[in-house]
This record gives structure tokens, sequence and C-alpha cells, in this order.
């Protein structure tokens, strides 16, 4: 669609230049890089047995420690275990060269932190639409015994056909599974007050929807965003 970019289904934060890439990944011809995460590198592929396009994120060959290598296998893993429209689909796991990848659904459009920034005000209909959408998914990973723990409009993904889909399962638990002690994981601006590390936040008694993702849509992007804490989603 004219003017509207195309969008892999895992949000990149960091894109690059680099051309040199894989031809074949597993059974997926590579068509093209598409970018870069904080683990990760990903591809635009041709599943030429089903016919149709995938998303390929592929862990990085420098990166040979076990974490990252469990955190991606995590990831699938949370996010095959939700059958639900508005969560992303994975269709694959593997390995190419010893290093483990994901192959998921490739969609088409923009974040909702990109709507947010680039189109706000969102018309009030589209808003209470996104909202329910994204409600609705996490309800789905919540009967499914997740909580995605890092949930922002840059995970959010509104297709161009207008479907919303809940991305990156990276750092998602099994809900009544217990942490790491002194542990803080997700985005400092939608965590609940709960979680935060700040105690003049905690204090405040801010309710969990003052910095949610469906506050952002309602009245814009807080100004740290991008901030993150412990276990930063840079990827």
């Amino acid at each position: 669609m004219a003017g509207r970019a195309t969008r892999p289904a895992f949000h990149l934060s960091a894109i690059s230049l680099v051309s040199s890439h894989p031809v074949q990944i597993g059974p997926y011809k590579i068509l093209k890089r598409l970018g870069a995460g904080g683990m990760g590198d990903l591809y635009l592929a041709r599943d030429s047995r089903l016919g149709r396009q995938v998303a390929i994120k592929l862990l990085r060959e420098e990166t040979d420690s076990e974490g990252p290598r469990d955190r991606l296998l995590h990831e699938a893993r949370a996010a095959a275990s939700v059958h639900h429209p508005n969560a992303v689909t994975i269709f694959d796991v593997g390995e190419h060269d010893h290093q483990p990848f994901i192959a998921m659904e490739y969609l088409v459009g923009e974040t909702l932190e990109e709507l947010i920034r680039q189109k706000a005000p969102l018309a009030l209909p589209r808003k209470l639409e996104i909202m329910r959408d994204v409600c609705s998914g996490v309800a789905a990973m919540h009967r499914a015994g997740l909580i995605h723990r890092d949930l922002k409009p840059s995970n959010i993904m509104v297709g161009d056909d207008g479907v919303v889909k809940i991305l990156d399962f990276g750092v998602a638990r099994a809900i009544g599974s217990p942490g790491r002690p002194g542990t803080i994981i997700g985005t400092l601006s939608y965590m609940s007050p709960e979680q935060s590390p700040r105690r003049e936040w905690r204090s405040a008694g801010r309710s969990v929807t003052s910095r949610s993702p469906t506050r952002a849509c309602r009245g814009g992007m807080p100004s740290s965003s991008r901030r993150t804490a412990e276990g930063d989603r840079t990827a």
C-alpha cells in the first residue's frame, strides 16, 4: 500500500544497513534482511512449502551465551502457547549453523507507537477498537497462563488490514512462577506502580492504566517511553 511501511511481527529497535545475509535458513528462502534487534537479525523469507512469506528471527553468531538462546526459545514457546487473532503467530523454530531461529507471521502495518506519534489524535472509535483488541489479546495470554511483562505501544502492531497484534514475548512469564529476586523486567513508562523501582512512583499510588498502552492511545506517548529497566527490551 502506497505510503505505508511494511513491518515484521517482531518490531525492530534498530535498523541495520548491512546487506549480507544467509541465502537459506532451514526450509526458508531469504528474500532480504529487514534489520536487527538486541539479540538477533530479522529477515523476510519465503516458505516455498506453503507459498507464504514469513519473518525469520535468527540469533547472531557472536551471541554464544546460553542466556540469549534461552530467551529466544522462551519467546517462541510463549507466543506459540497463545492462539488468538490479537497475538502474533509462531510457525516454526529451528537451528541454522548452530544458531536458533524463529519463523513467525510477517505483518504489514505500523506499531501503535508509530501511529500515535505520526497520526494522533486517533478517532475515538478507532481508539476504542484498538483498546478492545489489546485487552482481548492480553486476556488470551492470561488464559494460557502467561503475563507479557512488557506491554507497550512499540510491542503492539496495527496491521494495514486493521488487525491488532501483540508482539515480543521474550520476557513473558508463567503466572505464579517465581521471578529472580531484585530483578525488574519491563519498560519504566508502562510498569504498574508495584513493579516500579522508583519509590515516589509507588507511593503516588498511580493506577496501572495511567501508563498503559491504552492510556498512551488516549493521550499520546510519554516522554520516557523508550526507557527500560533491567531486562531492557532492545530486541
